[in-house]
């Protein structure tokens, strides 16, 4: 089944100058998508941060960091992308990240970011609307997803907060759209247009600096 999350980053031009924030994720996906945005850009310089410092010895990708977005060791407008991949639903104190992100990107580059939305419709009428018991933790954690998901950035919040530290959103839409009693190969399906980019599974925002 085609991951249109990561067809989507892949679509988007990026710079000679890219850094890749919290790009390892879990270590059963080999750090694909990296992968796949160096093969694409072979001639853009690419860096990449990320706290698990044991699988950025395994990968010994080139120009690797160990650290967090919240604080890098990057001079100020080193870089004309920036990717933020699946990260700020695991860190609770990200708002402070986006500060951090505006600095070391160079004014009118390009931020890339995806996160889980919170109205993917099956996920917000099954544990939301239609929950019976929606304090209850089951139903919660099942809405949440991943066991180190902390919490969902409402769309619209998120492009307040990204304002607020400079960055514009030029595009906003969702991914992955899950269809309910249909075969798997299908419950993907590339409808992006109005309203099913508002209705999957991920966020996707491009924002610029200003």
């Amino acid at each position: 089944m085609p991951n249109r999350r990561i067809e989507w980053v892949l679509q988007k031009g990026l710079g000679k100058r890219i850094l890749d924030i919290g790009f390892v994720g879990e270590e059963e996906k080999d750090a694909d998508l990296h992968r796949l945005l160096r093969a694409k850009y072979p001639d853009s310089f690419m860096a990449g941060i990320d706290t698990n410092e044991e699988l950025l010895k395994k990968y010994n990708f080139p120009n690797s960091t160990v650290g967090s977005f919240l604080e890098m060791p990057y001079e100020n407008e080193s870089f004309d992308t920036v990717i933020l991949l699946e990260v700020i639903e695991h860190v609770l104190d990200s708002v402070r990240g986006f500060a951090e992100i505006a600095r070391v990107l160079e004014k009118g580059g390009k931020f890339i970011i995806t996160t889980p939305c919170c109205y993917g419709y099956l996920h917000w009428l099954k544990h939301w609307m239609f929950s019976g018991e929606a304090h209850a933790r089951s139903n919660y954690r099942s809405f949440l997803g991943n066991d180190d998901h902390k919490m969902f950035w409402e769309p619209l919040s998120l492009c307040n907060i990204l304002a607020m530290n400079n960055l514009k959103v030029t595009e906003m839409t969702t991914r992955n759209l899950a269809l309910p009693y249909i075969p798997q190969a299908f419950k993907n399906p590339p409808l992006h247009f109005w309203p099913f980019t508002k209705m999957g599974t991920y966020i996707c925002i491009v924002a610029e600096k200003q």
